[in-house]
């Protein structure tokens, strides 16, 4: 028969390690529980969304303008869920996918869903390999939807650190209440290898304005 001594110290064991698993759960949720938690949000949100007319966007399109309206669509879808100090001048996030995706019909786009030639490292996630770099020790990253990509892109854009001279700029901008994109996209040089990427980006911004223009004459 066990002393009371030894009662009271596996008693005492037995609550340290409650208490452990509290504290860890509570300020260290576990994936499933923050699995949990995300989706339950997402689901609010998008009903919320969908009360006032804005919707995630199939993405079918059979020409530009088509492609350029189902963008736009989840742009507006997204940044309903996003504090304006967070969202995306919106021309801009156009005129990358544009120009990364070549209106949503290159190969990454069409097979990955992948509309701004986002990389990844982690090649046991989902990925494609550019054709002449099947033995790179990174791929592109596939995606769900195209619009979870245009998620992923802000998200990259507004907490990775290559981008805080970006967000610092926005910040600027927001308190003045005057979004200048052009200038914006100064700060966007890391986001390609590409030594002229501002400027083709730049290009394709007021390419798309004109567009724009011309369309609705």
């Amino acid at each position: 028969m066990r002393s009371l001594k030894t009662i009271l110290i596996g008693n005492v064991i037995y609550i340290i390690i409650l208490l452990i698993v509290f504290g860890v759960g509570t300020f260290y949720p576990n994936f499933y529980t923050l699995g949990k938690i995300e989706h339950n949000i997402e689901a609010r949100y998008i009903k919320e969304a969908k009360n006032i007319g804005l919707y995630e966007p199939e993405f079918i399109f059979e020409n530009r303008i088509q492609f350029l309206d189902k963008l736009e669509t989840c742009i507006n879808f997204l940044n309903f869920s996003l504090h304006k100090s967070e969202r995306i001048p919106k021309e801009i996030i156009m005129a990358q996918a544009v120009l990364e995706s070549n209106y949503g019909t290159s190969r990454f786009a069409v097979e990955g869903n992948n509309l701004f030639g986002i990389r990844t490292w982690n090649l046991k996630e989902k990925h494609m390999k550019p054709f002449n770099s099947k033995d790179s020790t990174f791929g592109v990253k596939s995606f769900e939807t195209k619009c979870k990509c245009v998620k992923y892109y802000m998200q990259i854009l507004n907490n990775h650190k290559a981008f805080f001279d970006f967000r610092r700029k926005r910040a600027l901008m927001i308190t003045t209440n005057r979004i200048d994109s052009l200038e914006l996209v100064n700060y966007l040089s890391k986001f390609a290898t590409d030594v002229d990427y501002v400027k083709k980006v730049k290009a394709t911004i007021l390419k798309l304005r004109n567009e724009r223009i011309q369309n609705t004459n």
